[in-house]
């Protein structure tokens, strides 16, 4: 009976050890940078001079904000293609 129990101890210090080191293995890691591309700006951009030259009164409007917004988890400028599409 006691030989079980340090076998089991020995494996939860072991545990324990590997979660330690994989937490702070971790905090040295790089903080990912956020990126902005040309594209995706380029992509709004096409769509304020498109809306503009379709009425040249009323121009951009974006009441509900979709060109800002993701959906699906996609990416802003693959919101904006499909919206173009849909």
């Amino acid at each position: 009976f006691t030989m079980v129990s340090i076998s089991l101890q020995k494996i939860t210090m072991k545990l324990a050890l590997i979660s330690i080191l994989a937490g702070s293995a971790a905090a040295f890691a790089p903080a990912p940078t956020a990126r902005t591309s040309v594209a995706q700006n380029a992509a709004l951009d096409d769509l304020k001079s498109i809306a503009e030259k379709s009425n040249p009164v009323l121009k951009f409007y974006d009441p509900l904000e979709l060109s800002s917004t993701t959906i699906w988890g996609n990416s802003n400028d693959d919101t904006i293609a499909f919206l173009r599409h849909s």
